[in-house]
């Protein structure tokens, strides 16, 4: 089986209203995706959220799972 990952966003851990549709990430995606965008983007906290932001964005815009293929997708577009 394989594993997920869980992330945590401090700065949303103590907010008592609704999340906004910016606020509102999947965050659940398998670790083959993980590893895959890990290797393939520049090694900075924030290129990181910006891809995540993206990915993120895509796949709730396509109403797609967030899986490696679509991931792979989604850079080779974004690259060219």
């Amino acid at each position: 089986m394989l594993g997920k990952r869980s992330i945590f966003f401090p700065e949303l851990a103590h907010e008592r209203r609704p999340l906004s549709s910016k606020q509102k990430l999947q965050l659940a995606v398998d670790e083959t995706v993980i590893g895959y965008v890990a290797l393939r983007i520049e090694r900075s906290f924030a290129a990181a959220q910006a891809v995540v932001a993206h990915l993120d964005d895509e796949a709730m815009r396509h109403k797609r799972p967030l899986t490696r293929a679509f991931a792979a997708e989604i850079l080779r577009a974004t690259e060219a």
